[in-house]
């Protein structure tokens, strides 16, 4: 199986290649293949790539999930016509991926709380320009915003360096600079406040407002800042599993180790950089199977187009499903 998601400009997309299996009620995923491609925007370059990923990895269904873009970021293609790509390349196509009983929940946070309802209460955090994670219970799934990722180092970092760099690079200038409590403190009540997630210049200028920062200062209390933000989402779990380009910064994630019992998803079997395309590889799957998902909650009165083919309550990658 194939997945595939835009990527964080409107010329990239992340692929990942599966082998996917049924095995009694859970699914089984063997990680095979990912990358970030760089193609042109249209469909038919598009489906030039799917073509050659199936020729080189194998794969048969090209799974899709699409997303909209955040304010943040530029604007990400949207997802071609799965009819189109379907006869431009003999692969059959799956972008609605609103899996039966998914309860409508965000397509990754279904394939999350397959794979980690054996670790209740845990969370899938995912840690981009924006965090997000997926918080499972026995009793419930969530899928919540928990604030920024790398999105205020990104613009700090930008600004002071007058666009030559623009991000914190291994967390270099956090490392070498000292927490400010009075900035920190400055942060921490802007929470909510009209602007507070804007994450841009005039956000930092309005709370650094009067205040006199070295640079490695204010990009170790982002940081700190950025921790707390993502810990305080993910209170009360007992495993974290982590990904996202944003936790390449070690001094976020020594910050995030320190707060949340957090792991890598490597550790689990899953590709940090490539947990989007491995959903949607899944999703796309049990789309394919007429598969229904069973989560923790309640159950859906329909089945949403008649009896399914199995009933899914578990993922499991190369056999791992994220035991400690």
């Amino acid at each position: 199986m194939i997945g595939v998601v835009p990527g964080s400009s409107a010329d990239t997309v992340d692929v990942a290649v599966g082998d996917l299996a049924i095995e009694g009620d859970v699914v089984r995923l063997d990680p095979v293949h990912h990358a970030r491609h760089t193609t042109a925007t249209s469909d038919s370059a598009r489906a030039g790539l799917l073509e050659e990923v199936a020729a080189r990895h194998g794969g048969e269904l090209v799974g899709w999930l699409d997303r909209p873009a955040p304010r943040d970021r530029r604007p990400t293609a949207p997802a071609p016509d799965p009819a189109w790509i379907a006869e431009a390349t003999g692969l059959t196509a799956v972008a609605d991926l609103a899996v039966p009983g998914g309860r409508g929940l965000p397509p990754t946070a279904v394939v999350d709380a397959l794979w980690l309802r054996d670790r209740v209460p845990a969370a899938a955090l995912r840690v981009g320009r924006v965090a997000s994670a997926t918080l499972v219970t026995a009793d419930d799934v969530t899928a919540v915003d928990l604030g920024p990722g790398t999105a205020l180092t990104d613009v700090a970092m930008t600004v002071l360096t007058g666009g030559r760099r623009t991000r914190d690079t291994d967390g270099e200038f956090a490392a070498r600079g000292r927490v400010r409590a009075d900035l920190l403190a400055r942060l921490r009540a802007d929470v909510g406040r009209p602007g507070s997630t804007d994450h841009d210049r005039a956000h930092l200028d309005r709370v650094a407002e009067g205040l006199t920062v070295q640079a490695e200062d204010f990009l170790a209390t982002l940081t700190a800042f950025t921790a707390d933000l993502i810990a305080d989402g993910c209170a009360g779990t007992r495993l974290v599993v982590g990904s996202g380009g944003g936790l390449r910064n070690p001094v976020l994630t020594r910050l995030l180790a320190e707060r949340i019992p957090l792991r890598a998803s490597e550790e689990f079997g899953l590709p940090s950089a490539a947990t989007r395309p491995y959903a949607a590889a899944v999703l796309g799957f049990l789309i394919r199977r007429g598969a229904r998902v069973d989560l923790p909650g309640p159950r859906p009165t329909t089945t949403g187009g008649g009896p399914p083919t199995a009933t899914v309550t578990g993922l499991t990658v190369g056999g791992n499903r994220a035991r400690t």
